[in-house]
């Protein structure tokens, strides 16, 4: 269809050509969602690519004439998307790790005069997002990734959590999820882009975890620290969610379909933990355990619209109890 290359063509309007750069970085979006839920590596070649990042305004705003400016001239557009993204999900991968911006280059973006929070706006931070995202499967769990070094992983990881927290200072305040608000705006797309990051950071750190199960014989678990960083956001996650299932919660704040692989992901840390770690604290293990009971109700509510979450929670009770651990109330 050539939605994946930036259109030329005169006889197409400039708002026909902007639906459809959308329609490609949706469909960039779910390409990287569906790699981490299956485990497989992106299909969409990026440097087969030269659709721009969409502009972010709502469509009903394209005939402004400064949007319209904006849409036409690709070099205004360029400096829009620098001013606003950590870096270009359309450049090279593996390349942008040594090219990361500098914390000073981080404080000093902002959002434009003339940008308010709109979905569009959601949309392109989800893309900048989700290229950190594509880039810790591409580096971390390619099939060339176990040939590296125990000391390139842990370097890559670091940089990686490094850009993710990039991503988040440049957030604009209404964003700001991990700020407390009262108020009920643009409460969706913060919810979304918090279960995003979280997600991100897990995908980044999960191998630090990981190497303690497999008994390597270097410095793991919690003894490393992105270790740490593993089971700090896989509180975090939860902890985004009310204590109590609420369907219609769920239904107002965040996409239904995600649910289960936030819920799932972020689990599976927890329980690795309580499992491996023989030597905890007594306060560390008693909220751990607190928040997976928290995770078992939310997926044992859930059960009765989706069939998924209900075969999750048979599988974590089923090992939690062979292992010991009836933590059901």
């Amino acid at each position: 269809m050539g939605i994946h290359l930036r259109s030329e063509c005169p006889s197409i309007t400039h708002v026909s050509k902007e639906t459809r750069y959308r329609l490609w970085w949706a469909l960039y979006l779910l390409d990287i969602l569906l790699c981490v839920m299956t485990g497989r590596m992106p299909r969409m070649q990026q440097e087969h690519c030269t659709t721009p990042l969409p502009v972010p305004y709502k469509e009903e705003d394209f005939r402004d004439e400064h949007v319209m400016r904006l849409i036409m001239d690709i070099g205004s557009r360029d400096r829009l998307m620098t001013s606003l993204l950590s870096f270009d999900p359309s450049t090279e991968p593996n390349d942008r790790l040594s090219h990361s911006p500098s914390p000073s280059m981080s404080q000093q973006a902002s959002t434009s005069p003339h940008l308010q929070a709109n979905v569009s706006l959601y949309l392109l931070y989800s893309i900048d997002l989700a290229a950190v995202m594509r880039e810790a499967i591409e580096i971390l769990y390619s099939p060339e990734a176990g040939r590296k070094s125990r000391n390139d992983t842990e370097l890559a990881m670091t940089s990686l959590n490094s850009a993710a927290d990039n991503w988040f200072s440049r957030l604009p305040a209404m964003y700001r999820f991990m700020e407390t608000r009262d108020d009920r705006a643009f409460v969706r797309q913060r919810t979304s882009l918090a279960f995003q990051y979280y997600s991100t950071k897990l995908v980044i750190s999960h191998p630090a975890l990981h190497s303690q199960m497999c008994g390597e014989a270097y410095p793991t678990g919690l003894d490393t620290p992105m270790a740490t960083i593993c089971l700090n956001v896989a509180s975090q996650m939860l902890d985004l969610l009310p204590n109590e299932p609420n369907i219609a919660w769920l239904l107002g704040c965040s996409p239904w379909w995600c649910t289960l692989h936030y819920l799932t992901q972020s689990t599976v840390v927890l329980i690795t933990h309580l499992l491996t770690q023989s030597q905890m604290r007594a306060g560390e293990r008693e909220e751990s355990l607190q928040r997976v009971q928290k995770a078992l109700r939310w997926l044992s509510g859930c059960s009765a619209k989706d069939p998924s979450c209900k075969r999750a929670w048979v599988n974590f009770t089923e090992l939690l109890s062979s292992q010991g651990l009836n933590i059901l109330q």
